[in-house]
């Protein structure tokens, strides 16, 4: 069993500022992968979510998710690549980073967690330096992508329960573990760990911090 403590950081809105979907959506545009009407469907619906119209995001990025189907994983990858390059990695909050480098530092496993896509991720977590990540896996079939999600979009409870099934298949503890998040829909990752922190909390979950006594932290944006 892995005795040091497990840091579990949230993406969108904690590590980064802003939502990597949709910037990673904007960016297919530009490329002319995707149609307008695409990215004004997914902004519009965020925005919906964001005040509190929308519960409910899975169904959404379900239907973002398709927008890939057929396409060459080589083809996604490359895209998601420049994507990090160009789009995201300039929007990495620098307290973030300091933040994970002393947990690293202190010998602590940081994991990050996000709704995102597994081979987005998968980029960020090599950039960063950390072992694992988890995210939305896309379905795969004669290396093309088939648009579906294998198991569950990664939000809300689903979070918590991905934590609990990465945690029994690794062998690892939750005992000393943090979570950074800046949403109320992860209140129960937050609520998992012995150490919550929310960072940017939107004002739901600011009032939960208060209420619970979490500690409360603001990054200042990114370039």
């Amino acid at each position: 069993m892995l005795n040091r403590p497990l840091v579990f950081f949230d993406v969108d809105d904690t590590l980064v500022n802003g939502q990597t979907q949709e910037i990673l959506g904007s960016y297919l545009y530009k490329n002319g992968k995707v149609s307008i009407v695409f990215v004004i469907k997914i902004l519009f619906y965020f925005l919906m979510w964001r005040i509190g119209i929308v519960k409910n995001v899975v169904p959404l990025r379900k239907e973002a998710y398709r927008v890939i189907r057929g396409w060459e994983v080589s083809e996604v990858e490359n895209l998601v690549k420049e994507c990090f390059s160009k789009n995201i990695r300039t929007r990495i909050f620098p307290q973030a980073l300091d933040l994970i480098k002393d947990h690293q530092t202190k010998g602590h496993e940081v994991i990050l967690i996000s709704g995102s896509i597994d081979s987005l991720l998968r980029i960020i977590k090599e950039f960063i330096g950390t072992n694992f990540a988890i995210g939305t896996v896309l379905e795969i079939k004669d290396n093309k992508y088939t648009g579906e999600v294998l198991g569950s979009v990664i939000h809300g409870e689903s979070k918590a329960k991905a934590i609990l099934k990465f945690i029994s298949e690794n062998d690892f503890s939750l005992e000393g573990s943090y979570a950074y998040s800046d949403d109320v829909s992860d209140v129960p990752l937050l609520r998992l760990v012995e150490n919550p922190m929310a960072v940017n909390p939107n004002k739901k979950l600011r009032k939960i911090a208060q209420l619970e006594g979490w500690p409360i932290s603001y990054f200042s944006k990114g370039e």
